[in-house]
């Protein structure tokens, strides 16, 4: 779904960091809002959202992952929430 509303998508990582069995990365995608969103019809908006993610391994595969991104800042640069 989102790849679909975002189909100019461009990763950056930040950050790295790597410490016994954890893996961290932070990242920036800029992307142009080209397709619906769940009920946002496309803006044409030029988007920035930043978010980190962390893996842990076991065996050398990832075992658990976590993810967070910044979902708030991206519905406020499509005008869906006020500040």
């Amino acid at each position: 779904m989102f790849f679909t509303a975002f189909t100019d998508a461009n990763l950056a990582v930040d950050d790295v960091i790597a410490e016994d069995d954890k893996f961290v990365a932070r990242w920036t995608l800029q992307a142009t809002h080209k397709g619906p969103l769940r009920n946002i019809l496309p803006t044409d908006k030029k988007i920035i959202l930043t978010g980190i993610a962390i893996y842990r391994f076991l065996d050398n595969k990832i075992d658990e992952g976590w993810a967070l991104n910044d979902a708030l800042g991206l519905m406020q640069q499509l005008v869906a929430v006020s500040n």
